[in-house]
């Protein structure tokens, strides 16, 4: 089972992982992570790669001990996203209100804006978030008004709360957003011009330079929970406030 010990101050977010088990074998003791030293490249073949994703592909016999625990910890967090898929609320439950994994809402929130973690890492954490809170319940579909055809109540959707005991009355205690993901919206919109930082041969954002694997994968996670919060009915333009006639004319 892995453990994750995550600092949060004002500027930055400092991560650190174990998993239970794995030992140096030099000192004998329990292996800890940084995960921030993992923010860099590796040159295969004479090429530079993403070096969290070289220690995803390599074979076990080239990794370390604290490579495997990279490697171990982006699988759980791999697993953990798919056993919560489909609004499952039993592995909601186990999943959120376990302390050890440190994957509040806020929580989460942080390692995405963490510049100094690794991009396949924050792109992991992307995934967690529209999982363990954007895909939640009561969020539901909420359609486009068509003005060329008549339109209809929209027959609201069952709670899947409901459905998740054998007692109806009773209900599930899981942690969700409370801050109506405004938040979650203010870094997507802050985050997605820098292209998780791809930058073409003069530097400007762009995918037309050299991107990386952990690179396109945070980008693809982001686009994708924009896409979910917009289908959720979030990110709604304010409206402008109506001006007051002028009387003094």
């Amino acid at each position: 089972m892995r453990q994750v010990l995550l600092e949060t101050t004002q500027h930055h977010s400092t991560m650190h992982v174990n998993v239970r088990g794995v030992k140096d074998p030099d000192t004998g003791k329990e292996i800890w992570i940084n995960v921030s030293d993992f923010k860099k490249t590796k040159e295969v073949r004479g090429r530079q790669q993403d070096y969290v994703g070289w220690i995803m592909n390599a074979t076990l016999s080239e990794l370390d001990g604290g490579e495997k625990v990279m490697r171990y910890f982006v699988r759980c967090s791999n697993l953990y996203g798919k056993l919560a898929a489909g609004r499952n609320q039993g592995a909601l439950d186990g999943i959120i209100n376990n302390s050890a994994l440190a994957l509040s809402y806020a929580q989460i929130l942080a390692v995405m804006q963490e510049p100094r973690l690794p991009y396949l890492v924050r792109a992991r954490y992307a995934m967690l978030m529209s999982r363990l809170y954007v895909d939640r319940d009561p969020q539901a579909p909420s359609p486009y008004v068509s003005y060329t055809r008549v339109w209809s109540k929209v027959t609201p959707q069952v709670s899947d709360l409901h459905m998740s005991s054998a007692n109806v009355n009773q209900v599930v205690k899981i942690p969700v957003c409370t801050t109506g993901f405004k938040d979650l919206e203010a870094f997507l919109l802050n985050e997605l011009p820098k292209m998780a930082d791809c930058s073409d041969p003069s530097g400007k954002p762009s995918l037309n330079g050299t991107p990386r694997i952990g690179q396109l994968e945070l980008l693809t996670s982001l686009v994708a929970i924009t896409d979910q919060l917009v289908e959720f009915g979030f990110f709604v333009p304010p409206h402008a406030p109506a001006q007051e006639p002028d009387f003094s004319r």
